[in-house]
């Protein structure tokens, strides 16, 4: 997320300092799930020497197999649920600069983040009620699961947090970054800053729309027969280029991030005169 400050001369003409809160960024979900990915999935995909270690562990219910793929889904949902809130804050600086802090107080940021854990279990109830199973892929294996509930459809789930997270994004930034432009000194580095990260993760969310669309419509039969390992290959680089680029473009962008995660110092945006 983009930090700046506000430095506006008010009427007594003492500057008033309003500073974006920069917590709310996807670094830690998209970061975790890529790590499950990297460490868990591949392997067990892409070494197929791991399939006979493994498959005695993992081809009957375990608790350890569906622990992990309840979380990853769970981190999945929780990154659109995110990206949803940090679009709404980074528009709510933008507009309104000097009220932000009371829009956004610690109760209201505690009940975001208790909503962004807990929501996402509306997407995976099902899997922690089904059986997992294992599927076979690519000379390795994937989880899979047998539904319990016929009507909850995971990858429909993720489909349609997606498509609101995208409808956010594209809404808010714009409102955002027009409201940057009305202002009579423009911070032509925050409103950069807005603009890539806008575009950088409408494609990501695009394409991670498109593969969800792909494993829905494939997965009852809409489109006729599809090629299981392409269908799952292409999921894999339209999902992975989201967790990848999510982080990678909020560190970058973020100052305060990366003084919180480097230890380097913060530089700010001032408006305004002081």
């Amino acid at each position: 997320m983009v930090s700046y400050e506000w430095c506006p001369a008010p009427p007594e003409n003492v500057p008033v300092s309003i500073k974006c809160d920069s917590s709310f960024n996807n670094f830690r979900e998209s970061l975790l799930e890529l790590l499950i990915h990297t460490f868990i999935y591949r392997p067990l995909i892409f070494i197929p020497p791991l399939c006979p270690i493994f498959t005695p562990i993992l081809a009957y219910p375990s608790i350890i197999w569906k622990f992990i793929m309840v979380l990853q889904n769970h981190l999945k949902a929780a990154k659109s649920m995110t990206q949803i809130f940090m679009s709404l804050n980074r528009m709510t600086c933008a507009l309104w600069p000097i009220e932000y802090n009371t829009i956004w107080t610690k109760n209201r940021l505690k009940l975001v983040v208790f909503l962004i854990i807990v929501m996402p279990v509306g997407t995976t109830f099902n899997l922690i009620l089904s059986r997992i199973t294992i599927q076979p892929i690519y000379g390795g294996f994937t989880n899979n699961y047998i539904k319990t509930i016929s009507w909850a459809i995971l990858p429909f789930q993720h489909f349609i947090l997606i498509l609101i997270a995208l409808f956010f994004t594209i809404i808010c930034t714009s409102i955002a970054i027009y409201a940057l432009l009305m202002l009579p000194n423009r911070v032509k580095d925050a409103e950069r800053a807005l603009c890539i990260a806008a575009i950088v993760f409408s494609i990501g969310f695009i394409c991670a729309a498109i593969a969800q669309a792909m494993m829905v419509f494939c997965s009852n039969g809409l489109f006729g027969a599809c090629y299981g390992d392409l269908l799952f290959m292409v999921h894999f680089w339209c999902i992975d280029f989201l967790d990848l680029i999510q982080p990678i473009v909020t560190l970058f962008l973020s100052k305060e991030l990366r003084r919180q995660i480097f230890g380097t110092k913060a530089v700010v945006f001032q408006i305004g005169t002081s």
